[in-house]
């Protein structure tokens, strides 16, 4: 059986409801949450747009393109704000991440999960 990445969502989930949790925490919740909806998204793109993944790092572009193609701009949008979310979680240890903003990004996430959810 194949994992499925609403794990990953609902491990963000879990992570986040801690008492008082710490910004490692909040930010491993923000790039989990991130790739929950950006995997789910990925396998609603058809092959034939896959294949202009030439690189693994290219599948986040590539995925928002789809979904602007296939007509789901709302979906693209906010995929792209949650992958800048989890860029500044990731990669810049100057900004600040609190349990608002990480709730913040987990309701955007839900949010583009139930989109993806009601996609063919």
């Amino acid at each position: 059986m194949d994992f499925d990445p609403i794990e990953f969502f609902r491990l963000s989930q879990q992570m986040t409801s801690v008492c008082n949790p710490n910004e490692a925490v909040l930010r491993t919740a923000i790039g989990r949450a991130y790739y929950s909806a950006f995997l789910l998204a990925w396998a609603k793109v058809p092959l034939d747009m896959r294949r202009k993944a030439n690189r693994p790092a290219a599948k986040h572009w590539v995925t928002r393109w789809a979904m602007q193609k296939l007509g789901y701009p709302t979906i693209a949008s906010k995929l792209k704000t949650l992958s800048t979310e989890r860029g500044d979680c990731d990669y810049d240890m100057s900004t600040p991440i609190d349990k608002v903003r990480a709730d913040e990004a987990l309701k955007l996430a839900d949010n583009v999960l139930q989109l993806i959810g009601r996609l063919p």
